[in-house]
């Protein structure tokens, strides 16, 4: 029976590597890609914590998410840390949506 090894996460400047460029529709993209690479590298809630702001483009957005107390709370948990995180950002849940006139610039 073959083992599955663990990856490791992808450098910041990898092309694999997930980035939050500050836009709120893109966090729940990012999130999501974040979680896929994380649970591929068998990371644990604190390791996530850790991680998840290094891919974060912004030094100012990034330096926020480490003030907010759900980043330094012990244990961390980076499920608290990705619901505050979205709090700040209206709108974020919802992502990118697009409507009717969308569709027919596309066609």
């Amino acid at each position: 029976m073959a083992t599955v090894q663990k990856k490791p996460m992808p450098s910041q400047d990898s092309r694999r590597a997930p980035r939050y460029r500050g836009k709120p529709k893109d966090l729940v993209e990012f999130f999501e890609e974040f979680e896929e690479h994380a649970a591929a590298a068998e990371l644990s809630d604190s390791e996530k914590v850790t991680w998840v702001v290094k891919y974060v483009k912004s030094k100012e957005v990034a330096s926020f998410w480490k003030s907010l107390a759900d980043y330094t709370s012990n244990p961390r948990d980076d499920t608290k840390l990705k619901g505050a995180i979205l709090v700040q950002y209206p709108g974020a849940e919802t992502g990118e949506r697009y409507t009717s006139r969308h569709l027919c610039e596309t066609s």
